[in-house]
């Protein structure tokens, strides 16, 4: 598992919908679900996980000189993520978090996390950026 140092300091992990949950341990919880005020207010710090800098802001994630862009609902969700790092992440409070009013697909939150991974090259089966804990969602 990947350490996220973040600029003064933080951490990051995740699970998945369907029986399956981002990040770490915590019950599901509606009162920390973050507003898109506080999303806003975090974008433009910037951030590591791992050896990526994150630069939410520019909607991009750097490792040795190479670049990648992500959507910005992506990089809200790696926001979010970073911002409980070693908590579990519900699909239900990512979608609340992210997408509060708008409607959307069951599968929404899985396309942005396979989103990241891709861009992160991290891999589902050996996650060091993004984990997936079965039935935890």
């Amino acid at each position: 598992m990947a350490e996220i140092i973040r600029f003064p300091a933080r951490a990051c992990q995740r699970a998945n919908g369907r029986g399956r949950t981002w990040a770490a341990a915590a019950p599901y919880n509606r009162r920390r679900v973050a507003t898109k005020q506080e999303s806003i207010a975090e974008a433009g710090a910037r951030f590591r996980v791992g050896d990526w800098l994150v630069e939410p802001s520019l909607n991009r994630i750097t490792r040795q000189g190479v670049a990648a862009q992500v959507e910005r609902k992506a990089m809200d969700v790696l926001v979010y993520l970073a911002g409980r790092a070693g908590e579990v992440v519900d699909k239900r409070e990512l979608q609340d978090a992210i997408w509060q009013t708008e409607f959307v697909a069951d599968n929404t939150v899985s396309v942005r996390i396979y989103e990241l991974r891709e861009a992160l090259a991290d891999d589902a089966k050996d996650p060091r950026y993004i984990e997936t804990i079965p039935k935890r969602g």
